[in-house]
């Protein structure tokens, strides 16, 4: 089942978090648009799921895309598809950071037309 839901004590700043749902979904959303674009009928979703697993808070963002992801060698996400590269491809580097902050990782896969962010982030005091 996909569920969002927080533990009772979040020691994760609301900022950090509006930064990795802000940025996730904002490509999630784009990335269905431009789907549905080439692909009229397609079933587009967006699905989000959060849980604690010890200190580890666990949030995961899947979304529907057209399957085309844009990589270059020696770097760790994909290239934005936006016309401005100057401007844009930076939220899953800001992501990054914010995880790395909390002493956590974040992962993606793309797989079947289906693109699979993963964000872990410790949710202790110290």
């Amino acid at each position: 089942m996909d569920e969002l839901v927080f533990p009772e004590v979040l020691t994760i700043l609301d900022y950090d978090i509006g930064v990795i749902l802000g940025n996730a979904l904002d490509n999630a959303v784009e990335a269905c648009g431009r789907l549905r674009e080439e692909e009229p009928e397609a079933d587009c979703f967006i699905r989000l799921c959060s849980f604690l697993e010890g200190e580890m808070f666990l949030l995961e963002i899947r979304n529907r895309f057209d399957g085309k992801v844009i990589t270059r060698e020696g770097r760790e996400f994909p290239e934005t598809r936006k016309g401005d590269g100057e401007s844009h491809g930076i939220g899953l580097a800001n992501i990054k950071r914010t995880c790395e902050k909390y002493h956590g990782a974040v992962e993606w896969t793309a797989r079947e037309g289906v693109f699979t962010l993963s964000v872990m982030l410790r949710n202790a005091a110290g």
